[in-house]
């Protein structure tokens, strides 16, 4: 007769939250009326040019 064995759990694995410009981007605009209606408000074109000059710069 097998014993009944528990499955070892794992601890869940903490991972260090990465903010780029494009998350950073999203979620403001999905929190953001404006941006949600499709007009871009202030600082959700802020953030959608640090989008851009991050994606500049990463270019070869």
């Amino acid at each position: 007769m097998k014993a009944c064995r528990k499955k070892p759990t794992r601890e869940p694995v903490i991972r260090p939250v990465v903010r780029t410009p494009w998350s950073r981007f999203l979620d403001h605009a999905m929190c953001c009326g404006a941006c949600r209606s499709g007009e871009r408000c202030l600082y959700g074109g802020e953030l959608h040019n640090a989008v851009r000059a991050a994606l500049a710069a990463a270019a070869p």
